[in-house]
C-alpha cells in the first residue's frame, strides 16, 4: 500500500537539511521505493513530505541510510514522523513539478480537516470536480488519513492562487454540502523537491480507496 510521509524535523534549518541530503545522495542514488520528496520550511524549523510504494521501505530507509547520516554529519534533530495511506491523488501539472524550487512563490499548502470523513471527502472532490477542472495553479494533491480526520496536502505554484481558490470554490461547496469542519490551514514555501518516479504517480490512482468513482 503505497503512503506518505511525514517528518517534521525541529529546528534543521536548510544548510543542514542540504549536509544530510548530499551525504546520503540520494538525489543521485534513491531508494527504489520512493516516488517524491518535498521539503519545505516552517516555523520551527522543517517539514519534509514523501510518497513511497511501501511503508517498510520507508522504514527500511530511515533505518539504513538517513538516521546514519544524520549521525555521521552531527545534524540530529527531534523528528515527529507520520506514515499514513495515500486515500487520493491527483496531479494536473506532473511534469512541472520537478522545476517548482526554481520558481518563485512556489508553496506547499496542508489543511487538516477535523472529523472529515472519506464519504464528505468523495463528495466535496465530486461537487468541484477538480480532477477534471482543476484550477491551473495547482500542480498536486494528496489526501491521507490522520489522527483528527484527513489531511490534504497541495503543491500550487503561488499562495494567492490558493487563497483565491479557498474562497472561490472551496468555501461555496463545503457552504452548499453542509459540510463544516474545523479546518487548520498551514502555507510553506518549498525549498527542495526530488522526484525518482513521478511519471507513476497517476497509476497509483485506480487503486486508492478515495479515488474516482468507476
Amino acid at each position: 500500500m503505497s503512503v506518505v510521509a511525514t517528518l517534521d524535523v525541529v529546528e534543521l534549518d536548510p544548510h543542514d537539511y542540504r549536509t544530510v541530503l548530499d551525504h546520503m545522495a540520494v538525489e543521485t542514488r534513491p531508494s527504489p521505493g520512493i516516488y517524491l520528496h518535498v521539503a519545505t520550511r516552517t516555523d520551527n524549523g522543517m517539514r519534509i513530505t514523501e510518497l513511497w510504494d511501501q511503508e517498510p521501505g520507508f522504514r527500511a530507509f530511515l533505518l539504513d541510510r538517513m538516521i546514519p547520516a544524520t549521525q555521521a554529519v552531527r545534524v540530529e534533530r527531534e523528528t515527529d514522523i507520520a506514515v499514513e495511506p495515500i486515500f487520493n491523488l491527483f496531479a494536473p501539472r506532473l511534469d512541472e513539478i520537478p522545476d517548482l524550487p526554481a520558481r518563485p512563490g512556489g508553496v506547499v499548502t496542508t489543511l487538516d480537516v477535523h472529523g472529515l470523513t472519506g464519504e464528505e471527502y468523495r463528495a466535496l472532490i465530486d461537487h468541484l470536480d477538480v480532477e477534471k477542472n482543476p484550477d491551473p495553479g495547482i500542480f498536486l494533491h494528496i489526501c491521507t488519513p490522520s489522527a483528527i480526520g484527513y489531511r490534504i496536502v497541495e503543491l500550487w505554484d503561488a499562495a494567492k492562487h490558493f487563497e483565491a481558490f479557498l474562497q472561490r470554490r472551496l468555501a461555496p461547496a463545503t457552504e452548499e454540502l453542509r459540510i463544516d469542519r474545523r479546518t487548520d490551514i498551514a502555507v510553506h514555501p518549498i525549498t527542495n523537491i526530488f522526484a525518482p518516479r513521478l511519471t507513476e504517480l497517476p497509476g497509483l490512482v485506480p487503486s486508492l480507496p478515495g479515488g474516482p468513482r468507476s
